[in-house]
């Protein structure tokens, strides 16, 4: 179970996300009941496009085959790379790559 600390914390969970009550968690759990105050359920493709997402920063590169749904993630790449021109190299096959000269801001 994770454990939030800090006034407002916001969790992510394989389910979706959870934000503790800033205000009344204290008293949420004291009377049994949870700190959650809200989240978020996150669908699918919701999913998909956090762990495509993750990649930028630790592979500096989105590799379709990586994945188990190629073709989702291949339609996720050319959007990215339209969006921030001249900061990734989209090769034909969907792979995305960041370009060397703006790695640092990645």
């Amino acid at each position: 179970m994770p454990i939030g600390l800090g006034a407002s914390t916001i969790l992510r969970l394989p389910a979706g996300h959870a934000q503790t009550a800033p205000r009344n968690a204290h008293w949420r759990v004291y009377h049994g009941r949870p700190a959650t105050a809200h989240g978020h359920a996150l669908a699918a493709e919701d999913r998909l496009r956090a762990q495509v997402i993750e990649r930028l920063p630790c592979d500096f590169a989105i590799d379709p085959s990586a994945f188990e749904d190629r073709d989702a993630v291949h339609a996720l790449t050319g959007p990215i790379a339209s969006a921030w021109r001249g900061a990734f190299a989209l090769d034909g096959g969907g792979s995305l790559q960041v370009r060397s000269g703006i790695k640092h801001l990645v």
